[in-house]
């Protein structure tokens, strides 16, 4: 079989010298299977991929209905997608799924009614935060005790004036997207080179910045995008009224790996709102942002975290040219001083994201038919014997003294 499918030398040679025998010395037989092995591997490095065939043979001879590829990106994917548009193809209904893309689909993973309800609740931010008036000077600033720590947001004192909402640029997205596969800053990857400029040659980190942008975009992502400039590709593609299935999952790792327990997504576009004025979809153009500008490890407190979320904040007023309307207050020796959060307030929102959690889980538990106060009951069991044993024990002690027990 080896030898009809790559015409080997190295065969042609094990077979004609070929002997049952041969098979029965184990030393002989294993340096066979490492010969046949290294010579296969050899013919499937040299060969061409031959992937035209590969598609003409699924889609058109196997007639195909249900794709599934396993890899770190839906490559294959993309590209069975460009055939699939090609005219001769009209008539065919293929899904292409990706084993992580598409794991409900793949899984047949079915959403109750209530569920789906649950869930719709939990993305949109019930709570707020409270923005306080920071003082003046520093001179008339009181001592804070522990309790009533301020959190600097670094904007000016008060709540911030609405700014305009815009529609998020696609080009937006594709440029953070780029940046963040490059671990590079904005302002280090340059709009106006392609993709394949970018990676210098690095055709996985290539194919992965492909896979990333059809994930966040589906079938919006024209042909070779790898060659179009980002600037071009944006337009391209166009607008998006949120961020997508690639940039949003992003922004949530960053919040639960970098930012301090308090600190969460919703308490940061909280205060986007509150101090800043910026609406959703300019909330989620900065948050693309702030993933280029990932802290290198955890921050330790919510003032760590509200000093990085007003750098980024400053950082997208620069890069969109918008300014924010309140002037920062100035102290007696010139720093600035900027509207502070109360950390009761943000402990408040935690603990109402907490019990919105807990009702969640309520609500899934219910719906799988699981009891979550069975083990709770069990141990309330257990312990109320050892209650009743030990008031036999002492009843027994009281009557007839330690030394019966002893």
């Amino acid at each position: 079989m080896v030898h009809a499918a790559t015409g080997s030398p190295v065969a042609s040679e094990i077979l004609s010298s070929w002997t049952d025998d041969a098979l029965e010395n184990p030393v002989e037989k294993k340096r066979l299977a490492v010969a046949l092995l290294v010579e296969l591997m050899a013919y499937q490095l040299a060969a061409p991929v031959q992937w035209i065939k590969t598609q003409d043979c699924l889609f058109s001879v196997a007639e195909v209905q249900r794709m599934v590829e396993v890899g770190p990106s839906p490559v294959l994917c993309g590209m069975a997608d460009k055939t699939l548009r090609n005219p001769s193809f009209a008539n065919s209904s293929v899904s292409l799924l990706h084993f992580e893309r598409n794991r409900d689909e793949i899984y047949y993973v079915h959403t109750a009614e209530e569920v789906e309800v649950a869930v719709e609740a939990a993305s949109t931010p019930t709570t707020s935060v409270v923005v306080a008036s920071a003082p003046a000077t520093q001179s008339e600033q009181p001592a804070a005790s522990p309790a009533q720590a301020q959190v600097s947001v670094g904007v000016s004192s008060g709540a911030g004036a609405a700014i305009d909402d815009v529609p998020l640029p696609a080009a937006d997205i594709v440029h953070a997207i780029v940046a963040f596969k490059l671990k590079q800053p904005l302002s280090g990857v340059s709009a106006q080179q392609s993709i394949k400029m970018l990676v210098g040659g690095k055709s996985t980190l290539q194919n992965e910045i492909v896979g990333d942008l059809q994930k966040e975009f589906g079938t919006r992502v024209p042909d070779k995008p790898e060659d179009m400039s980002l600037q071009e590709l944006g337009a391209a593609i166009g607008t998006s009224s949120s961020m997508g299935k690639c940039s949003q999952p992003l922004v949530a790792r960053m919040f639960g790996s970098k930012m301090p327990g308090g600190f969460t997504l919703s308490s940061a576009r909280a205060m986007l709102q509150t101090a800043y004025g910026l609406g959703s979809q300019r909330q989620d153009a900065l948050l693309l942002m702030a993933l280029t500008m990932e802290p290198a490890a955890r921050l330790g407190s919510d003032a760590d975290a509200g000093t990085w979320l007003a750098t980024v904040a400053q950082a997208y007023a620069a890069h969109t040219g918008i300014a924010y309307s309140a002037t920062q207050a100035s102290s007696s020796d010139g720093a600035s001083q900027g509207p502070t959060v109360s950390s009761a307030e943000l402990k408040k929102v935690r603990l109402r994201e907490i019990e919105h959690i807990q009702q969640q889980i309520a609500v899934l538990a219910r719906y799988a038919g699981i009891d979550l106060r069975s083990d709770g009951r069990t141990a309330e069991g257990y312990q109320t014997g050892a209650q009743q044993l030990q008031t036999s024990i002492d009843n027994i002690t009281a009557e007839f003294g330690d030394d019966l027990i002893a």
